[in-house]
């Protein structure tokens, strides 16, 4: 949790830092974001979540630099070689460094060895296989044990306890194990006799490609055994069993060894040669399915025979330890893998085990729809199956105003992104918190659902606790709450609810043939002018206005008149101190035109062609002061009515904000 927050952070903080690219802050951030995707991922397998996010960020961001025409592809390549270094290569080499160090102090033999191929056990100090000398090939009348070359498999086992009733012939298990143990011992003789290979009267006999054999039971004496009768677990696979007493049975007690890619004739090398048992009677494949057998199986896995030939890890077996006077040995070491394919094993190791991960019988699990709502916890230091001292559970307070905040950030989120659509306008600040509703948040959001819905994707066991890397996002996101409900001033309605007025509420936005007058008596307020000028304001749209918009520019001037002068903080009042002012606007009526009054005289500064349509938007410093009165730079209103004619009226464009009443709330325009 705490590499996952470090990663979002110095992801956040590098991408703060666009302004100035390559300089030393950005490096800082961004070298620090592959530290931290390094140590997410080296903690738990999770942390390919936030890797993800991360990722998708910094595509999305080379994208943007990409359709960036004013940078040159060279500009371009260094960030993408930035990226690739600090966010691929940094957390790759830091990661693998931690392994190096791992495989260097956990370098002895321990429980888990099983889990791990021969080969790899071969370099663990304390394993038998390690610094070991054993006979090169196979012989008849070895002692062996047979590793499944599937991970985290195990060894062939079996012990003297029956398979219940009802579970096929009630006849001795056979399973695999994943730990060393007496009961892995086998013995290999031929089919066709019982006299003892290591008999020094009888010459050393071994075992080749093709050849049929008996496998014994060493501490049981009973034969490894298959038949007709259904497995267990699998279904359409066939049971296999011990039978026999003292090594003898019936033919169903033969197999035929085969060695993968090899001719018939040809002897069978142990830990190098792959090998399959094929049933003799049936023809099905000895394997193991990987299933968990209930108590009655000591939890180990199940034994199957398949009568499906396919070729696969769960089907193929190796000889590790291998027990024979009567040959001589070699060394082990030169079988010792390399650091890649270590490193390799391990992982899959990893990963297949936590897939394989079960509960046990009277665990307290959960489901992940629980999570979120905080149905269950999680118990723990239970003395027995039933007394349990310590339960987990979140806090409530939180856990729910996290569900609820998710819950009004997608309605919200949703408004903002139909009205910005459909072309709603909105005063500056409210449209730079909906960017920060939107991207912001939006990123917070992507993180709860890549750290929350991969989950329900998983088929092993899972607990409480997995949801609390999404937790933290979900807070994050409850951060968000009070931009929801924000007011940048008095009596200016939360910014989801101004929009979503705006896109509900008739004659708002962009309308078609003009846009009503507003009643006397509701206040308005000259916002700043944004970069773009008056134009990206609030307008009414294309074509004349109606009776209501008709009206004479010095009647508007009278309006802007005590606004100019009494709304201070704007960029085109610099001079006055910040404050917010609100004023009446009086009823506008139909006047004559008187259109000469206002045009200047000219010269460059009549700075619009005949012709060209202008409005009060056309100069970012279109209203400004004088020491006796207030007026309109002249040039745009020169080449409007220069292309009006005498058509006697203008549409001038005003940036204001309207506080309208409606039934839910006030409407801002």
């Amino acid at each position: 949790m705490f590499f996952i927050m470090a990663a979002m952070l110095s992801m956040v903080k590098y991408n703060s830092c666009a302004d100035r690219p390559f300089s030393a802050l950005w490096w800082f951030w961004l070298s620090l974001t592959g530290v931290s995707l390094a140590g997410a991922l080296g903690v738990k397998f999770v942390g390919l979540f936030i890797i993800l996010q991360v990722g998708l960020n910094t595509i999305a961001d080379l994208w943007y630099l990409f359709g960036d025409l004013s940078l040159s592809l060279v500009t371009v390549g260094k960030h993408v070689t930035a990226r690739v270094l600090c966010l691929i290569v940094l957390p790759l080499a830091l990661y693998t460094a931690t392994f190096a160090v791992h495989f260097m102090v956990l370098s002895k033999s321990g429980p888990g060895d099983g889990f791990f191929s021969s080969a790899f056990q071969a370099r663990l100090s304390g394993n038998n296989l390690h610094n070991a000398s054993i006979p090169e090939h196979l012989a008849y009348g070895s002692e062996i044990t047979v590793k499944n070359l599937q991970m985290a498999i195990g060894y062939l086992h079996s012990h003297r306890h029956l398979y219940p009733e009802g579970i096929g012939a009630r006849q001795q298990q056979v399973t695999t194990y994943l730990h060393k143990d007496y009961n892995n011992l086998w013995i290999i003789k031929k089919h066709n006799t019982n006299s003892d290979p290591l008999d020094p009267s009888f010459p050393v006999e071994f075992v080749r490609h093709g050849d049929i054999i008996r496998l014994e039971h060493k501490e049981t004496s009973r034969n490894l055994h298959s038949h007709y009768h259904e497995a267990p677990l699998t279904r359409k696979h066939y049971q296999v069993t011990g039978y026999g007493i003292n090594g003898t049975g019936d033919s169903n007690d033969f197999w035929r060894i085969e060695v993968v890619n090899r001719k018939f004739g040809n002897r069978i090398k142990v830990l190098r040669s792959r090998i399959r048992l094929i049933h003799l009677v049936t023809g099905c494949v000895l394997g193991s399915s990987g299933k968990v057998l209930p108590r009655w199986g000591w939890e180990q896995l199940e034994v199957t025979c398949t009568p499906y030939l396919k070729e696969t890890l769960n089907s193929l077996w190796n000889v590790e330890d291998h027990i024979n006077p009567k040959l001589p040995n070699i060394s082990l070491n030169v079988l010792q893998p390399s650091f890649p394919e270590i490193l390799l094993e391990s992982h899959m190791v990893m990963i297949w085990g936590n897939n394989g991960l079960k509960p046990k019988d009277n665990e307290f699990t959960s489901k992940p729809w629980h999570w979120p709502i905080n149905y269950q916890g999680l118990r723990f230091s239970g003395v027995n199956d039933t007394d349990f001292r310590v339960y987990l559970l979140g806090n409530p307070v939180v856990w729910w105003l996290n569900l609820l905040s998710i819950v009004l950030y997608l309605l919200s989120g949703s408004i903002i992104a139909v009205a910005m659509q459909r072309g709603t306008r909105v005063p500056a600040e409210v449209a730079g918190l909906s960017q920060v509703l939107l991207r912001g948040g939006g990123q917070v959001l992507l993180g709860w659902m890549l750290h929350y819905f991969p989950f329900f994707l998983m088929g092993r066991v899972l607990y409480f606790h997995h949801y609390f890397p999404a937790m933290l996002f979900s807070s994050m996101l409850t951060g968000f709450s009070p931009l929801l409900c924000s007011r940048h001033s008095v009596g200016h309605p939360p910014a989801a609810l101004c929009l979503g007025l705006g896109l509900l509420a008739p004659g708002q936005g962009h309308t078609r043939g003009g846009n009503p007058e507003p009643p006397p008596g509701h206040r308005l307020q000259l916002l700043p002018l944004p970069p773009s000028g008056l134009r990206d304001g609030w307008s009414p749209g294309p074509g004349p206005p109606k009776s209501y918009g008709r009206t004479k520019v010095a009647r508007l001037m009278g309006i802007l008149r005590p606004l100019q002068r009494f709304q201070p903080g704007s960029r085109n009042f610099p001079e006055e101190p910040a404050g917010t002012q609100y004023w009446t606007l009086p009823a506008v009526r139909k006047l004559p035109k008187e259109p000469e009054e206002f045009c200047c005289p000219p010269g460059p500064s009549c700075g619009s062609a005949p012709g060209t349509e202008a409005s009060i938007g056309e100069s970012r410093s279109s209203v400004h002061s004088t020491t006796e009165d207030s007026t309109l730079q002249a040039a745009p209103w020169c080449a409007a009515q220069r292309r009006m004619g005498a058509r006697g009226w203008m549409w001038v464009r005003v940036y204001v904000r309207a506080h309208c009443p409606y039934p839910f709330g006030t409407q801002t325009v």
